[in-house]
């Protein structure tokens, strides 16, 4: 999520795809339920498009995570703000005021107002001692630690169904899992490979996916039931490193794909509050039910890719130097704490070890 120095137009249109697939997901939502052919619509495209956010942490590990105090401190500032732009924007769409959302907007990272975000910041935070720990690991107990991981939080729970966080997948274990399989790709996987074979190696596994989800579906309920392309499911994980293998052999340069991708992060904060605008102010994509419904998904959803990039971009012209003034004094207490606790850290290991005992 956060900028990279330098951007290769073949991940970021990737980052770009990723997230309009995202929001084609979350505009389908409501019509899960929907049986009939509808049915079809609803798992092809979720099976497709939940490897969103396993390609986002990939991307992450891939260029690698290195956090500090003044990035955790910009990326702080920027939840907070497009927090409360967000919730500024759900309060005109419905005409009710939330006190509680309103303080989940000014602690989006404790209160898990987007679950995303506050997984990644932990993965920020905590990237110096990860990176010191993989840079210690030898490729082969690299792999042993992936393997253990994937049984575990993804293997076990594809065949089981219940996973032991009991997060499904939308939490740091498995998001940490494919970090480390990013990070491993850098490090020992160079071979260019065959993008030929690669398309062939990602299309049955997202068919055999789709097929799984379908006999659920079919068997259990009316609608769409996909617990293979959870994102915890094996099947989800591959097929998304098969997809970030596909885009890493594609060599590609474009401004426009760069200049577009530096909103990915605006957007993926406020598109939830544009969908609700745009169902409670606008047009109501619920009262459609008939073959144009998955048109109409489709043109939401790009609908609100294009409002929440033409909002990103305003936001940065009018908000960019207070943006910049926030996080330059709040690095500067931030020196001023950890100097403070420096000079007086004797009394504070006294105190602390006072409590303790």
């Amino acid at each position: 999520m956060l900028n990279q120095k330098v951007r290769q137009s073949n991940f970021e249109l990737l980052r770009i795809l990723a997230l309009l697939g995202i929001i084609i997901m979350h505009v389908n939502g409501p019509f899960l339920g929907v049986g009939g052919g509808y049915r079809i619509f609803s798992v092809l495209e979720n099976t497709l498009f939940n490897s969103g956010v396993s390609i986002f942490i990939l991307i992450s590990g891939y260029f690698g995570l290195r956090g500090n105090r003044e990035k955790i401190i910009r990326f702080e500032v920027n939840l907070i703000l497009y927090s409360l732009i967000s919730f500024v924007i759900g309060v005109i769409a419905t005409g009710s005021f939330s006190v509680l959302e309103c303080v989940k907007s000014f602690m989006p990272v404790i209160t898990q107002k987007h679950w995303f975000m506050t997984v990644y910041m932990l993965l920020l935070i905590f990237s110096p001692f990860t990176n010191i720990a993989i840079e210690r690991l030898s490729k082969k107990e690299f792999q042993k630690l992936i393997i253990a991981l994937f049984v575990v939080f993804s293997v076990l729970p594809t065949l089981l169904y219940y996973h032991p966080m009991g997060d499904r997948g939308k939490g740091l274990m498995n998001l940490f899992l494919i970090y480390l399989i990013g990070v491993y790709i850098r490090k020992y996987f160079d071979t260019k490979l065959n993008i030929g074979k690669l398309i062939v190696g990602g299309t049955l596994i997202y068919l055999i996916t789709v097929l799984l989800n379908l006999l659920v579906s079919v068997v259990l309920s009316e609608g769409a039931s996909t617990p293979f392309a959870r994102d915890c499911s094996s099947l989800i994980i591959i097929q998304s490193v098969i997809i970030f293998l596909i885009f890493r052999e594609i060599n590609l340069s474009s401004k426009v794909i760069n200049f577009i991708s530096k909103q990915v992060f605006c957007i993926t904060m406020i598109e939830g509050s544009i969908r609700m605008f745009i169902s409670n102010r606008v047009f109501s994509v619920e009262n459609v039910y008939n073959q144009n419904l998955p048109i109409c998904v489709i043109t939401i959803a790009a609908i609100v890719l294009l409002v929440g990039l033409i909002i990103g971009i305003f936001l940065d012209c009018i908000l960019g130097k207070i943006k910049e003034v926030l996080i330059k004094a709040l690095n500067t207490i931030a020196i001023y704490i950890v100097n403070k606790c420096s000079t007086y850290k004797y009394y504070i290991r006294k105190i602390i070890i006072y409590w303790l005992h």
